[in-house]
């Protein structure tokens, strides 16, 4: 398969706090969609590749070594209807987001979606207007997202600022946390603030596993990068509650 991200996540066999939702005793792993057809910001990701990369993860034995989580990232929601429910885009789902992932169940794979705790997403994937963020919607949207099936949620820090305050993480990322354990079903949260807040000292009640640091990118200087921004994290994670240096790039951007 072209184009692989496989979640790299550093850890540590130190006992931690961590989010007691039965989760994550090791780091998760898998394929994430962002980059995936074309440079990042404008990811065309659809229904069809989504389903193609489990059977390709099936038959070369990814899946059996313990890549079970296949991600879709930013640029799959299109609106939000007349209730404030989320839409996905019905060019790219036109059956929705749920048949996809009975389909990947069936293989065994658990289903990850992307969010973001603001107003919109971080990127459009080349549309004229802003996708919906969770803000305000974080328990609709929880609830939306466990009825589909979906058992890995990334919730992102873009578009923060709402009525000239931003939003504060600690409270934004507590509150996606609660609404996700109030459906009953467990999801894994993945924390995306950028390591800006130190995640790793905090995030342990409400995540399963949180951004380090910054993106990274097909090249030396952003790696290097992250290896020294990780180095010392280690005491941080543990079953539960993992650091995430972001997705390991194989393939070009």
């Amino acid at each position: 398969i072209n184009n692989y991200f496989l979640l790299l996540l550093v850890f540590s066999t130190t006992s931690i706090l961590a989010n007691d939702n039965g989760l994550g005793p090791t780091p998760a792993m898998g394929w994430n969609t962002w980059c995936t057809l074309g440079p990042c910001q404008r990811d065309y990701c659809d229904a069809a590749e989504i389903m193609s990369i489990a059977d390709a993860m099936e038959f070369n034995g990814m899946k059996d070594l313990g890549y079970t989580y296949i991600n879709l990232d930013d640029c799959w929601a299109d609106h939000r209807d007349e209730d404030g429910n989320i839409v996905p885009d019905s060019n790219r789902f036109p059956n929705g987001i749920a048949p996809v992932i009975k389909y990947l169940n069936k293989k065994g794979f658990k289903f990850g979606l992307y969010t973001d705790a603001g107003n919109a997403t971080c990127q459009s994937g080349g549309r004229n207007q802003p996708i919906p963020g969770s803000y305000g919607h974080y328990e609709q949207d929880a609830a939306t997202y466990a009825s589909w099936g979906v058992e890995y949620v990334k919730m992102d820090w873009c578009n923060v600022v709402i009525d000239d305050v931003k939003l504060d993480p600690h409270v934004a990322f507590k509150n996606m946390s609660l609404a996700l354990d109030k459906t009953g079903k467990k999801i894994w949260l993945n924390s995306c603030e950028g390591g800006i807040m130190k995640p790793w000292i905090w995030m342990h009640e409400y995540a399963n596993s949180w951004r380090t640091g910054h993106d990274h990118h097909d090249n030396w200087d952003t790696t290097s990068d992250i290896i020294e921004i990780n180095a010392n994290l280690g005491v941080y994670a543990g079953p539960g509650g993992w650091n995430d240096p972001d997705f390991l790039m194989t393939g070009g951007e």
